[in-house]
């Protein structure tokens, strides 16, 4: 188990980042998110100092490219991230 939590938390992936702001704002993304895209579990990631929206967790380029001209209509200032792992 502690192999497969390792493996997952360096494994790179792609997410759509929908918006920031204060948390509260954040708060109110998320949860027109959840409605939105229901089988995509939003996230508010904080970075210092906004916090951030995150929806869904992609390991392929095309996947996530495809799903993020569909969350696009809808959040019109969305982006297609990378996010790199602490250990790299």
């Amino acid at each position: 188990l502690a192999i497969y939590k390792d493996a997952n938390a360096n494994a790179l992936y792609y997410t759509i980042q929908i918006g920031f702001g204060s948390y509260d704002a954040a708060e109110e993304l998320k949860q027109e998110a959840s409605i939105a895209f229901p089988e995509y579990d939003p996230k508010i990631v904080f970075d210092s100092p906004t916090y951030r929206v995150h929806v869904g967790k992609f390991t392929d380029r095309l996947e996530a490219e495809k799903k993020f001209l569909e969350v696009r209509q809808q959040f019109p200032g969305a982006l297609l991230l990378r996010p790199e792992t602490a250990n790299r």
